[in-house]
This record gives structure tokens, C-alpha cells and sequence, in this order.
């Protein structure tokens, strides 16, 4: 073997480099291909893994071929998103092929949202008209008819409208948004107004008519309103707010009841103390009536007088300064001033008991 001079060393390293290049390629190709394979296997659909494939291409090539690629991507893998990669070109007559690609994904995937981002038709591009239209036959869904605007025309010929549209999917009745008498039109709400709706006969659409302002209807229950709400059905009670107000009243009276009888043992104490002999009031007395006369109901801390909540609190102030003289005028004072807020909490308990008794059955 003959020795090996520069050049044959130059070819031999080029040759261990391109070895190994190969080989990173082919395992990159693999890589690529297994897990396209492995989406088919998981997914089942030969079109959305080669549109996958075709997607992550197409950012290598440049130009116009690059829009259509994204455009052949987007429909393979019935993937609307990929049609945002496509730049239209200024000033472009057909806009090509972004209104396409949309359109197209539009009718494969039954996706009527994706007409919406068509941009504005040229002389020979795609028109939002026509892809509602096309989606609506290939769905069956003739409410789509009523998205089209006006009418398309190419060359003189008339290929979408909603007439044209409705008419080849079949749909003229109150489902589609078309009708034919007054009683396809159901009523409607806008907010808490309640629309009677009829038949336009110049469009077969339906339109508002007559309105009722639900809110201006009132529910009278006793001293209380209570504005009704909108439904399909018309002007109904609001049974929420009702049951609401009905259990706020109950808990109320309840409150009431439990200061009155909380009023009363307070005056049982107070009045058992005034009536003790002198000798009787000790300081252990005088603690005890503290503590009882310390924490009143909430309702009865309201309604309370200003003499009364004096009285109570020098009662609960537990001091041993007081006299025994003290002691039973402050009691005796507190028996009086008790009787005349348990009227009161009972004038306030009656009033809203009464105002409870209007929503029975309710």
C-alpha cells in the first residue's frame, strides 16, 4: 500500500465527515417519519398527519408557492389556524389564497366562524357570501343563509344570496330564520323588554312588533313591589327576589321573638332585686345582675331607648362603689323602662308578621 499524501488525506476525512452527516440525516428522517406514523396510528387520518407534515415544510419555501402551500396544508389537516400564515399580498386583485383557504377549510369542517376572517372580495377572489352559503348546504344549516350579505355575482350570474342560499338548502321556516306567517316568529326578549314578533312578508324574515317593558310590571305582595322579569313565555313574577324577601321577613320576626322573651327574663331579674329587702343586696348580688344585664339581643340593642341603654349599662357596669340604694332604684328604674321595650319590639314583631302573612302560599 502506498502512503497516503496530503490530498488523499483531505478525501479520506471528507469522506468520514459526510459518513456522519448521512447518518444524522437519515436519523433525523426517521425520527420524522416515526412519529408522523405513530400520529397516524393515534389519529387515524392520513390527511391530518400529511397536512401536519406539509405545515412545518412550507416555512422553508418562499414566495407565492409558500401561500399556497400553507393554503394545501390547512385543508389536509382541516386546520382554519394555518390560513393566518398566509401574507396577502398588497393591492392583490384575488388576494390569493387566504379568502380561498378559509373558505375551503370553512366547507370541509362544517365551520361556518371561519367565513367571518375572509378578507374583503375582489373581482376574482373568494367571497365570505359564498362560503356561508357553501357551508350551509354542506351543513343542512340554513340560519347560516341570514349571515349572507346582498348578493354575489360572477359574470353576470347571481351565485349567492340568502334567497339563493335558503332555496338550495331547503330552510324557509321560523329554524332557518325565514318564515312565511306570523305564527313561525316566536317572541323574543332584549333585556327585560318582551317583544311579540310577525312576518315580514317583503324579507320572510321575523321582526319585532309590539314590546312590554317586564321591568315596569310590578308583582304587588302586601306593602311590597317586585318588577317581573322577561321569559318566552311573557312577563313573569321574579319568584327569586319573592322568596328572598319572604325569608328575609320570617328571620326578622324571629329576631323580634327572641328579644321579647330575652326583654322579659331580663325583667324578671330586675324586678325580683328592686323587690329584695336591703339586707338581702350583697356585692355577689350586684356581679351577678352585672353578667345578666351584660349582653343583649341585637334586635333589642336596636330598638332600646336612650334612658333604657343607661339604666342597663349601669347595671352591667358591675361596681362595687354602688350603694344598696343604688343598686334597687336602678332596678326598679329597669323594670319600667323593660315594659316599654317589650312593646315596642311587639309593635315591631306584629308589623312585620303581618307583612309575612302576605306571602303565604308563596
Amino acid at each position: 500500500m502506498r502512503p497516503t499524501n496530503a490530498t488523499d488525506k483531505y478525501l479520506l476525512s471528507n469522506e468520514k465527515d459526510s459518513d456522519g452527516i448521512d447518518l444524522i440525516l437519515k436519523a433525523s428522517v426517521i425520527s420524522v417519519v416515526s412519529l408522523l406514523f405513530l400520529q397516524f396510528i393515534i389519529f387515524g387520518c392520513v390527511d391530518r398527519v400529511a397536512g401536519q407534515a406539509e405545515n412545518i415544510g412550507c416555512s422553508f419555501i418562499a414566495g407565492k408557492d409558500q401561500a399556497h402551500c400553507y393554503k394545501d396544508a390547512a385543508i389536509r389537516a382541516s386546520d382554519g389556524s394555518t390560513c393566518e400564515k398566509i401574507v396577502a399580498e398588497a393591492n392583490s386583485w384575488e388576494n390569493p389564497p387566504k379568502s380561498s383557504c378559509y373558505h375551503e377549510v370553512a366547507v370541509k369542517t362544517g365551520d361556518a366562524s371561519l367565513c367571518a376572517k375572509m378578507g374583503p372580495a375582489f373581482a376574482y377572489s373568494d367571497d365570505p357570501g359564498e362560503c356561508y352559503q357553501d357551508v350551509a348546504v354542506k351543513t343542512g344549516n340554513s340560519s347560516l343563509c341570514n349571515n349572507i350579505k346582498g348578493s354575489v355575482s360572477r359574470m353576470g350570474a347571481i351565485t349567492a344570496s340568502r334567497e339563493l342560499c335558503l332555496k338550495t338548502v331547503g330552510g324557509t321556516g321560523a329554524a332557518s330564520g325565514g318564515c312565511r306567517f306570523d305564527s313561525d316568529c316566536s317572541p323574543a326578549c332584549e333585556g327585560q323588554v318582551f317583544w311579540k314578533r310577525g312576518c315580514d312578508a317583503q324579507t320572510s324574515l321575523c321582526k319585532n312588533t309590539f314590546e312590554t317593558d317586564c321591568a315596569g310590571e310590578k308583582t304587588v305582595i302586601g306593602t311590597f313591589e317586585f318588577p317581573k322579569l322577561c321569559s318566552s313565555a311573557g312577563c313573569v313574577e321574579d319568584t327569586n327576589a319573592i322568596s328572598s324577601k319572604k325569608k328575609e321577613l320570617i328571620s326578622t320576626a324571629n329576631d323580634y321573638t327572641a328579644a321579647m322573651q330575652r326583654t322579659t327574663e331580663l325583667r324578671q331579674v330586675a324586678s325580683k332585686n328592686c323587690l329584695s329587702a336591703l339586707g338581702d343586696v350583697t356585692n355577689k348580688l350586684i356581679i351577678e345582675t352585672a353578667i345578666t344585664f351584660s349582653n343583649l339581643p341585637s334586635r333589642m340593642a336596636d330598638v332600646v331607648t336612650d334612658q333604657t341603654k343607661q339604666a342597663l349599662d349601669l347595671l352591667s357596669s358591675n361596681n362595687n362603689t354602688m350603694s344598696t340604694e343604688e343598686y334597687i332604684s336602678l332596678n326598679c328604674n329597669a323594670v319600667k323602662t323593660l315594659d316599654v321595650e317589650y312593646l315596642v319590639l311587639s309593635k315591631k314583631r306584629d308589623k312585620v308578621m303581618e307583612q309575612a302573612k302576605a306571602f303565604e302560599g308563596r
